[in-house]
């Protein structure tokens, strides 16, 4: 199994390659993302090994990323097939998602500051919730006093209905209302796309 020339020299295993690589690291990333880098990786050629897979498989609240180690050598160009755009005329290669860049198909785009309608919404709608606070803090406020309490009714009571409408309207608005994104790596923003349409 092993040879010895002398007894100064340590003993080298028969099935021990003289080359091992040493792997270096590419990317930390989920394993989900890395196991499909490691596929896009392997198809041009480099080969690559994931490090950490089985302690996220089987701690996966604990550890939520792994590493994609490559050879040295292999290095630069694995970083310029990642870094690379999908070709646009790929059919079935991605599919739309909210956080996907329908131009250059990298997740990540970020939301941009609201603005237009959008912003004026945000100003009224702080405006009713201050006017709801307000009521609140009166009716509070005056409850100790039935006088001042019900002039306090009399003078607030017919706005209080229409402003919680409106509130539940805007706040609804916000949440579900489109927003403009913008991708970080190709410049491209949602309002383009509906021009387009």
């Amino acid at each position: 199994m092993g040879n010895t020339d002398g007894p100064d020299k340590p003993a080298t295993l028969d099935y021990r390659s003289p080359e091992s690589p040493q792997y270096v690291l590419l990317a930390t990333m989920p394993l989900s993302e890395a196991e499909l880098a490691r596929l896009k990786l392997e198809s041009e050629g480099i080969h690559c090994l994931i490090a950490g897979q089985h302690i996220t498989t089987m701690h996966p609240l604990l550890f939520h990323s792994v590493e994609l180690m490559v050879n040295p050598i292999d290095l630069p160009h694995a970083r310029q097939i990642l870094d690379s755009p999908a070709d646009d005329t790929m059919e079935g290669e991605y599919v739309d998602e909210p956080w996907r860049c329908p131009k250059c198909h990298r997740k990540g785009l970020e939301m941009l500051p609201a603005a237009g309608l959008r912003k004026a919404a945000w100003r009224i709608w702080w405006a009713i919730a201050a006017l709801i606070a307000i009521d609140f803090a009166m009716s509070w406020l005056n409850s100790g006093n039935a006088r001042a309490q019900q002039s306090w009714n009399a003078t607030a009571d017919w706005a209080l209905m229409p402003m919680l409408i409106a509130f539940g309207s805007i706040s609804l608005y916000l949440v579900i209302g489109h927003r403009e994104k913008r991708c970080p790596k190709c410049a491209w923003r949602s309002t383009e796309a509906a021009v387009e349409q």
